[in-house]
């Protein structure tokens, strides 16, 4: 905590604290006006009243999103190949075996290890044969995956976020 602290200019720290003090006064200054006023149980009450009903509120958004999402489902583009449509279906196997748990967003190791074992089984759909597929993949087909993918992400984005 020291060395947090003498990271930072004192002077900045004095003028934010300067500066903080009146607001940070304004709670106990406002508690005891309502509190001489006899409306601190009002606040109080109107206070608990608006909190349960965000809390409901954020409830119901919760509720509704996981239905959204559970109802949401990808499927393979009706074009691709049989090849592709057999690396569509490993990786849906692939991603059933994956717990979400084990992965999470703030962690980017284990995703870029995620990530590099889906490119691996994908390749491996594509290169049966090699030792190591992925080194079977080329630069331009990897910037040709690249840009369909950017270009089925922009459709969807565009389609169910609005501007």
């Amino acid at each position: 905590m020291k060395r947090l602290i003498g990271r930072f200019d004192r002077l900045r720290l004095a003028s934010l604290l300067i500066w903080t003090l009146p607001i940070t006064a304004l709670i106990p200054l406002g508690m005891l006006w309502l509190w001489q006023e006899n409306a601190f149980l009002w606040w109080l009450l109107a206070m608990v009243v608006f909190s349960a009903l965000g809390y409901g509120f954020q409830y119901a958004l919760r509720r509704r999103e996981r239905r959204l999402l559970a109802a949401a489902s990808t499927a393979p583009d009706p074009n691709w190949s049989p090849r592709a449509e057999t690396a569509w279906a490993a990786v849906e196997q692939f991603a059933d075996a994956v717990n979400p748990k084990d992965h999470p967003l703030d962690d980017g190791d284990r995703l870029w290890l995620l990530g590099r074992q889906v490119l691996d089984t994908v390749a491996r759909c594509y290169h049966p044969q090699a030792e190591r597929p992925l080194l079977e993949l080329t630069v331009p087909h990897m910037l040709l995956i690249i840009e369909r993918a950017s270009r089925d992400l922009r459709a969807s984005l565009i389609r169910n976020i609005p501007l």
